[in-house]
C-alpha cells in the first residue's frame, strides 16, 4: 500500500471479510497493515482459519503470529474455539496448544455422547408417556363397559324379579285392544304396590292403551 494514503483502518476492519473472501488481502495490504488491521477487525473462526491459510503462503509461522495476535475471534462454542486453536497450532507451529486441544476435543466428544444419551433417554420417556396414554384410554374404555355390563345386569335381574306369568300377562296385553282386560291388569298391579311390575307395564305401553280409551 502506498505510504502517501491514509489509511483508514477502522473501515477497512469492518470489511476486512471482504477481501478475506477474496482472497485479494496480500494483494493489497502489507503484513504491517493486516497487523494493524486486526487490531480492530472481528474474524469469525472460519475467516480467520481462511486468513491464516493465505498468510502460511507467503509468510513464516512468526511473521504471523506476529501480526496476527492481537486479533478479536469471538467465540460462540466448544467448536469455536477448537477450530481457533487448531489454526493457531497449524500456522503459528505452536504445539504447546497441542494437550488443550486434545483435552477440548475428549470434552467435546463427551458433550456429543451425554447428548445422545439424553436424547436417548427423552426418546425412551416419550414412548413411556405415550404407552402410559394408550394404556389411560383402554382401562377408561373398560370402565365404560363394566358400567354397560352392570346396567344390563341390572336390567336383566330387574326382570327376573317380576314373576313369568305377570311378564307372560304384559306381553300379551301388549298386543291386545281389550281395554278392559288392560284396565283389570293394570289396575290389579297398582293394588299389589310392586314398583317394577308397574314400571315394565307402562314400558311395554299398557298406560298409554288406557290413557287412550280414557
Amino acid at each position: 500500500m502506498s505510504q502517501g494514503l491514509v489509511q483508514n483502518y477502522t473501515y477497512i476492519a469492518a470489511h476486512f471479510k471482504e477481501y478475506i473472501d477474496e482472497d485479494k488481502a496480500l494483494d493489497i495490504f502489507e503484513l504491517e497493515d493486516i497487523g494493524k488491521i486486526l487490531n480492530e477487525a472481528m474474524l469469525s473462526p472460519n475467516d480467520f482459519n481462511k486468513l491464516l491459510q493465505q498468510l502460511s503462503s507467503k509468510f513464516s509461522a512468526i511473521q504471523i503470529y506476529k501480526y496476527t495476535r492481537n486479533a478479536t475471534i469471538p467465540i460462540n462454542s466448544l467448536q469455536d474455539s477448537i477450530s481457533t486453536l487448531k489454526s493457531i497450532q497449524k500456522y503459528m507451529k505452536l504445539r504447546l496448544i497441542d494437550g488443550v486441544i486434545d483435552h477440548m476435543n475428549y470434552i467435546q466428544n463427551e458433550m456429543s455422547n451425554y447428548t445422545k444419551k439424553l436424547e436417548k433417554f427423552q426418546s425412551e420417556l416419550n414412548m413411556v408417556q405415550t404407552q402410559n396414554q394408550n394404556y389411560e384410554k383402554e382401562i377408561q374404555s373398560l370402565k365404560y363397559q363394566i358400567e354397560d355390563k352392570k346396567r344390563e345386569i341390572s336390567e336383566i335381574k330387574d326382570e327376573n324379579d317380576i314373576p313369568k306369568v305377570i311378564l307372560s300377562k304384559i306381553t300379551e296385553l301388549k298386543n291386545s285392544d281389550d281395554f278392559e282386560s288392560i284396565y283389570n291388569f293394570v289396575d290389579g298391579l297398582s293394588g299389589i304396590g310392586n314398583q317394577k311390575m308397574m314400571e315394565k307395564a307402562y314400558e311395554e305401553g299398557l298406560w298409554q292403551k288406557i290413557n287412550k280409551k280414557l
